[in-house]
């Protein structure tokens, strides 16, 4: 909408509205990007052509960013990048300045301008800070941003929009999107980018000297090499060869760059990307361990260096192998007890850790028992368990009463009589925990008795109580009976062997019936 004859460019001007600073230049044609959107301002890009070429002192060209310069990250996240112009210094009243101004800004991602704008195009770049006094604003539109590189700054944005007060995130046209459509319509020749150089990329800490080359370029005439950061190390070589002298205290990444002059053009820089690293050394590991069975264990190897790999061991075997300077088991059995070992592998050297001994105790369990048994008058019988554990300890009881001298995995009874029927269990308490075993029911037969099943009853005179027993696990029921017939007393469901509490039970003599749906017997006490 605007003619040409109505627009021209300034050049070399700090107040463009002093006419004696700087030289105008008229425009003859505009080429507006074909995609430019009014509406959305996608795209928001075009070229002006001078009618004469600039020929100003203190004006020269600036390059144009390229996608080589996007690649090693000149406009990532967090790149500081420089906006200048003659826009508002101030909002409301809104105040234009005199001279040239300059702001610098934090490249952002669009995804957090997001938060701020709803939509924003995909061919924009966004630049600013959140809640900011620092911004383009009203009369920037069209103006530099500019971004540093090895040797200068290239144009990297246009302003193109933003918030009426100027005061947070703004949208910058990204050029690096339109640096052919650029090309194509100026004949800006892309400048030449030499081979990278070739040499050690990976250098180990404490490398004096490394040497680089690159491939003899036809009709070059000079070669200037440069290393960044300047505290890396110095560079020596004015031809197709270098060394790289490194400072002995430095780590971390730098970049050898390198740009040739052929036909007194110079070209852009070519970089190898290079990163000094710590040699491989280990710090600290794991110390022996003792755990019980089923706990997790994580065994540990601290170590510095580059790209490193862990090779893990168990008695001589590999068992991982990997990034993870970490063995770890999730629930340790026995069988990972062992001596292990760890082989650290880097960039820069290979060492060994010494042994971390691992033992993973067993937990305390039993195995199995006696079963229950009959043993005749007078008899002798051993009782067993057989246990897992470490440094197991034993106690037997009898009837829930603990056996003296009972600390064995095999409990002998000997010259058994009445008082040694019973149910009898082993407790064992190990290094991993404790377990019980089952009840064995210990039933002493009399030698005469042939029926099935017997019932025993002792002692048959008593003070305070007595006990009986069945000859085998059936349920059964006891009714206690005086001389005269009257029931005082009964009990059901009993099994195995019973005491009976009679202390409060007048003197005399009592009848014992002992039954259940397959037997009754009579038996008698004397209670004194």
């Amino acid at each position: 909408a605007i003619p040409t004859t109505s627009m021209s460019v300034k050049v070399g001007a700090n107040n463009p509205n002093n006419p004696l600073e700087g030289q105008t230049y008229s425009v003859s044609s505009v080429i507006v990007n074909e995609g430019y959107n009014d509406q959305t301002l996608l795209n928001d890009i075009a070229l002006l052509k001078l009618a004469t070429p600039i020929n100003t002192v203190n004006a020269k060209p600036i390059k144009l960013i390229t996608s080589n310069d996007v690649a090693v990250g000149a406009m990532d996240p967090g790149v500081m990048v420089t906006v200048t112009g003659w826009g508002l210094i101030h909002v409301n009243p809104d105040t234009l300045p005199r001279n040239l101004q300059k702001v610098q800004l934090p490249v952002i991602t669009n995804a957090q301008a997001s938060t701020v704008w709803v939509s924003i195009p995909s061919s924009d770049v966004m630049a600013g800070f959140l809640n900011g006094n620092k911004d383009a604003c009203n009369g920037d539109s069209g103006g530099p941003l500019a971004v540093s590189v090895v040797d200068g700054y290239k144009i990297a944005g246009i302003v193109s929009w933003g918030s009426a007060n100027c005061n947070t995130y703004g949208a910058y046209t990204r050029v690096s999107l339109f640096e052919d459509w650029i090309r194509t319509n100026t004949g800006i020749v892309k400048e030449y980018f030499p081979p990278a150089p070739t040499g050690d990329s990976i250098i180990c800490k404490g490398v004096v000297s490394s040497q680089y080359s690159v491939t003899t370029q036809t009709g070059a005439t000079a070669y200037e090499w440069k290393i960044n950061p300047a505290n890396a190390g110095v560079v020596s070589g004015n031809t197709s060869n270098a060394a790289v002298i490194w400072n002995t205290g430095f780590t971390g990444s730098a970049t050898l760059l390198l740009r040739v002059t052929i036909n007194t053009v110079v070209s852009e820089w070519s970089r190898l990307n290079l990163k000094v690293v710590l040699n491989t050394r280990l710090l600290n590991k794991s110390g022996d361990t003792i755990i019980c069975a089923n706990q997790p264990i994580i065994l540990k190897i601290g170590a510095e260096g580059n790209n490193l790999t862990y090779k893990w061991f168990k008695n001589g075997t590999l068992v991982q192998s990997g990034p993870s300077s970490q063995l770890s088991f999730s629930s340790a059995t026995i069988d990972n007890s062992g001596a292990y070992t760890c082989q650290v592998i880097g960039s820069c050297g290979t060492v060994f850790s010494t042994a971390i001994n691992l033992t993973v105790y067993p937990l305390t369990k039993v195995i199995s028992v006696s079963p229950d048994t009959e043993v005749p008058f007078g008899g002798d019988i051993t009782l067993k368990v057989n246990a897992q554990g470490h440094d197991l300890i034993y106690e037997w009881k009898k009837d829930s009463v603990a056996i003296d001298n009972s600390n064995t995995s095999g409990l002998f009874l000997q010259n058994l009589n009445a008082a040694g029927i019973g149910l009898y269990k082993v407790t064992i308490t190990g290094t991993c925990g404790t377990d019980i075993s089952r009840n064995i029911y210990v039933y002493v037969k009399k030698e005469n008795f042939s029926g099935n099943p017997e019932v025993f009853l002792w002692p048959s005179v008593t003070i305070s109580e007595f006990n009986v027993a069945l000859s085998n696990d059936a349920l059964y029921n006891v009714n206690i009976y005086n001389s005269r017939g009257q029931l005082i007393k009964e009990l059901s469901n009993c099994r195995y062997q019973i005491s009976i509490n009679v202390s409060t039970t007048a003197r005399g003599t009592y009848i014992v019936e002992v039954f259940n749906s397959s037997f009754r017997k009579s038996l008698k006490f004397v209670k004194q």
